[in-house]
């Protein structure tokens, strides 16, 4: 036969796992005990893995490892830019947290993310006041109260944000829902919503809405989910009015009527906004919804 080289290589398998991470919280008295129950997965193979356990005086310092994932440059279309200056945003919030320091954190770095995304989203604002997909996309009421929610965010934060970029768009905002009302009809006998919301996915579903013929008229669909999600997203734009002290009561009131179209995080943001609400004009009637 003939001779001729032979590789042999070994190619190691692992079984498939992944890390689980719990966080607890409790007061320790010095005559009393704290009792932690760990609870393994069914079907654990207790021969692999490990246990490891940190105690630290805050639960803030738990988080220190994985914040310097969330830091990233925002870029791409709205929707990236907002989603990627977010976490910059709340990162520069937990550093203030008392018994947090992250030194893998670089501050500079973080501000210049942040300039850069707050610079791309008034880049993208259109001339409305409010925002698309793109800079010359059809405006999106939702994706502008998203962005609106952030530059919010930036500026509780201590970053610096333009207001005349904010005031136009929440005139955007407050303009849509005002002119926009959440309408219920009855086309050949079937319930039936009418809406001028642009198409759009969201976190609120997945699902999307019909798009404003080319005379920017509303279009009529059949009810189901659509008038749920369509509901969910006013919640949620209702809750940013109130987050720049602009809650509009009326408006409020109206998709109260139709809570049994919200999730549970669409009456979170309703509750939210009726919160802002009282606390600004004291309303003791929007106290008892909120009840």
């Amino acid at each position: 036969a003939a001779v001729g080289d032979i590789v042999e290589q070994v190619l190691p398998i692992q079984p498939y796992s992944f890390p689980e991470v719990v966080a607890t919280a409790g007061v320790i008295q010095d005559d009393k005990k704290q009792v932690e129950t760990v609870w393994l997965p069914e079907g654990v193979d207790r021969n692999l893995g490990e246990l490891t356990v940190s105690v630290a005086p805050t639960l803030a310092t738990s988080i220190t490892q994985g914040l310097e994932y969330l830091m990233r440059y925002p870029y791409g279309c709205v929707e990236q830019v907002t989603s990627a200056l977010l976490p910059n945003i709340v990162i520069k919030q937990t550093l203030d947290l008392p018994g947090l320091k992250n030194k893998l954190i670089d501050e500079k770095e973080l501000q210049k993310n942040v300039e850069a995304g707050v610079a791309a989203l008034y880049k993208y604002q259109q001339g409305n006041g409010g925002w698309g997909v793109w800079e010359t996309s059809q405006t999106n009421p939702y994706l502008s109260a998203y962005v609106l929610s952030t530059l919010y965010q930036a500026r509780t934060a201590g970053f610096a944000v333009d207001e005349t970029v904010l005031s136009r768009g929440l005139e955007y905002l407050r303009n849509y829902m005002s002119q926009t009302p959440l309408l219920e009809t009855s086309v050949s006998g079937k319930n039936t919503f009418v809406s001028t919301q642009p198409t759009m996915i969201s976190s609120f579903g997945g699902m999307s809405l019909p798009a404003p013929d080319a005379n920017g008229n509303g279009v009529v669909a059949q009810d189901s989910g659509q008038l749920r999600y369509e509901a969910n997203i006013r919640a949620f734009m209702l809750y940013v009015l109130s987050q720049n002290k602009l809650g509009d009561v009326a408006l409020t009131n109206n998709l109260y009527d139709k809570r049994d179209r919200l999730s549970i995080f669409g009456k979170a943001y309703l509750a939210m906004a009726y919160g802002k609400i009282v606390k600004e004009a004291g309303d003791a009637g929007v106290q008892k919804k909120i009840d």
